[in-house]
């Protein structure tokens, strides 16, 4: 499948249960749409790879259980993954829905710490319970930083651009 056949919904989050289902975030306007489908696409790697739906779950989140999914061991590795769908089973255009939070938004953009300068590129997004974490390569290492806003000086959408103040040794917390 290819990206431009799909519209990204949403956003896979964290395993839920003992069983293998994945917490889904999805823009409110695409809820309706994606309770329907039969199969949605991850990005993984860059590419659009499909899961077939065994079902959804609404308790207090929206849950999503994928079929061959059945651990959540088995779950770990499809966490904070772009979440697309068929365009045909969408009723409404992307642009009518621009309503992804605002962290979700900035993977690929460029982190620069106000004191030691460019940190690296968002490679990836995991929601723990406490935060939003970007994972960042930097100097070789992969690092967390977390997506706090009171660490946020500036975010400068049009260059892809966050400025931080960074906490003292944060980026060598992993070098160990």
């Amino acid at each position: 499948m290819r990206e431009a056949d799909t519209v990204k919904v949403g956003m896979t989050k964290k395993t839920h249960g003992t069983k293998g289902a994945l917490k889904l975030s999805v823009k409110d306007a695409f809820v309706e749409d994606v309770l329907q489908i039969d199969v949605a696409f991850l990005k993984i790697h860059g590419k659009l790879v499909p899961y077939f739906i065994e079902h959804f779950d609404f308790t207090n989140h929206l849950l999503v259980k994928f079929e061959d999914v059945d651990s959540p061991e088995a779950a770990i590795p499809l966490t904070s993954k772009e979440f697309f769908v068929r365009k045909e089973a969408i009723n409404i255009s992307a642009d009518e829905s621009e309503e992804t939070p605002a962290f979700e938004k900035l993977i690929g953009f460029q982190i620069i710490d106000e004191i030691s300068g460019p940190v690296g590129t968002i490679n990836d997004l995991i929601e723990l319970p406490q935060q939003l974490m970007a994972l960042v390569n930097y100097q070789g290492n992969e690092v967390m930083i977390p997506l706090h806003e009171a660490l946020v000086s500036a975010i400068d959408q049009d260059q892809r651009i966050i400025k931080m103040q960074l906490p003292e040794g944060i980026l060598s917390i992993n070098e160990q």
